[in-house]
This record gives C-alpha cells, sequence and structure tokens, in this order.
C-alpha cells in the first residue's frame, strides 16, 4: 500500500507493521484510507483504517471476513461486507472505532454496496445464469425487482457516480469492457470499446468526470529446458 504523486510518478509505501494487507482498500473523502488485512495473530482478514500518510492504524473488526469497504460522503462511517463469495451480510462501523451495526442479513450475493446518501445498499449477483443488482433500502429492508444484464461475469461491479446505474464487467465482441445498467430500465452503454485483458478493478474520481480501470494482462515466455545432466531435450549435451 501506498501514494503514487501523479505528478511526479514516486511512489510513498506505507508500513502496515504486523499486518499483512488482504484484497481491499478504499479511501475516505477526507483522505483517511480503509482497507482490508491480516492481523499478527492470522485467520481470517478484518477491516483496518489509516490517516492518508499511513500512520495511526486502528483495527475496526474483530470477527467475520472483511471485504469490498467503503466510506460515507462524510468520512464518518465504514461501510463493509462480511462473509464468503456468495453469502455476504452488509455492516456499518464508526471510521474512528466503535461497534459494528449489520445492516443487511447474510444473503445469496456476493458484493453490497451502499450508496452515497447512505440510504440504501444494492446487491449483486448471479440469478437464473445472468448477473443482476437489487437496490435495498436500510431503513425499511424493502427490495425493489432485479435490475440484470446479459453478459455480465459479475468478477467486478459498483455504482455509477450519480448512483443512478450499476456498472460491471462484460464481454463484448470479443472484449471485455464496462457496462453502464440504469436502474430505471433506460438503454445500457459501454464506457469504452471492448480490450484483451481482464478487467480487476475501477474507481471514478471525485468528480466523477475520470475513471480509472486495472487491467490484468498475461504474457508468457519460450524457455529453454535443461535437465540436470546438462543436456537439451534432443540429447545433445550443451555448453
Amino acid at each position: 500500500m501506498g501514494l503514487i504523486d501523479r505528478a511526479t510518478g514516486s511512489v510513498q509505501n506505507f508500513d502496515a507493521g504486523e499486518i499483512t494487507p488482504g484484497d481491499f482498500i478504499a479511501a475516505c473523502p477526507d483522505g483517511q484510507i480503509l482497507f482490508t488485512g491480516i492481523p499478527r495473530s492470522g485467520g481470517e482478514a478484518r477491516l483496518f483504517r489509516m490517516n492518508g500518510d499511513g500512520g495511526g492504524i486502528t483495527q475496526l473488526t474483530t470477527s467475520g471476513i472483511a471485504r469490498n469497504p467503503s466510506c460515507s460522503a462524510d468520512s464518518a462511517v465504514a461501510y463493509f461486507s462480511l462473509g464468503t463469495d456468495v453469502d455476504v451480510s452488509l455492516w456499518s462501523v464508526p471510521v474512528a472505532g466503535g461497534t459494528p451495526k449489520n445492516l443487511v442479513p447474510p444473503d445469496n450475493y456476493h458484493i453490497a454496496t451502499v450508496f452515497r446518501d447512505g440510504t440504501r445498499a444494492v446487491l449483486f449477483g448471479i440469478r437464473q445464469e445472468k448477473f443482476g443488482a437489487v437496490i435495498t433500502d436500510l431503513a425499511t429492508g424493502h427490495r425493489r425487482p432485479p435490475v440484470s444484464v446479459d453478459k455480465g461475469s459479475g468478477n467486478v461491479m459498483g455504482l455509477s457516480p450519480d448512483n443512478r446505474a450499476f456498472v460491471a464487467d462484460v464481454l463484448q465482441d470479443g472484449g471485455n469492457t464496462f457496462l453502464v445498467q440504469p436502474f430505471d430500465g433506460s438503454p445500457a452503454h459501454s464506457l469504452f470499446n471492448p480490450v484483451p485483458e481482464t478487467l480487476t478493478d475501477f474507481a471514478w474520481s471525485p468528480s466523477g468526470k475520470q475513471l480509472a480501470v486495472a487491467r490484468l494482462k498475461l504474457s508468457s515466455d519460450v524457455v529453454f529446458i535443461l535437465d540436470v545432466t546438462g543436456k537439451d531435450q534432443t540429447g545433445k549435451e550443451t555448453h
């Protein structure tokens, strides 16, 4: 974990001490950082917070597998999921520390995300062989009918900056792109032309006008293998 200066490209690495960083990290509007990690004692990934300079690390959860943290608009509340890939529950906890609160009980979804206004959450999962999302009112528990998208893999998903659509990775024209699917049933549209690389994550700028996308590119090399006798696989001596 660390910071990159966009102007110079210099990198500042953070020392998490005896915490092994996990797979998830998120920034709050005020610069605080939420991340998952495995404590010194081992076991499951917990939720932690740190200051923007990497100091002041505080553990926020003590049980369950913490995943997908996000921050409220006022940087006071951390939202996160607990559970396995197909049966998560949604929780909140004060960023300053406190008692976690269950917002949505465990269900057959694998990612839950809270809207910026903190009043609703969207649950992502596979239903009837289609990837889709369900909006849940956090005060009443009422759920809207699912919104589905064809050819969605369900690997990466999130909300648009205006909270009016969900964004998901899809296979399109032989490549991968992100599809924006409005909740009101309006036509979906892709954010960019399909690319061959696997899409692993994305994030919006604070203004919502720029999109950062992480792509996984695999490459392989031809390797000439020698056996322990120093011969190639034709049996000839090599020097």
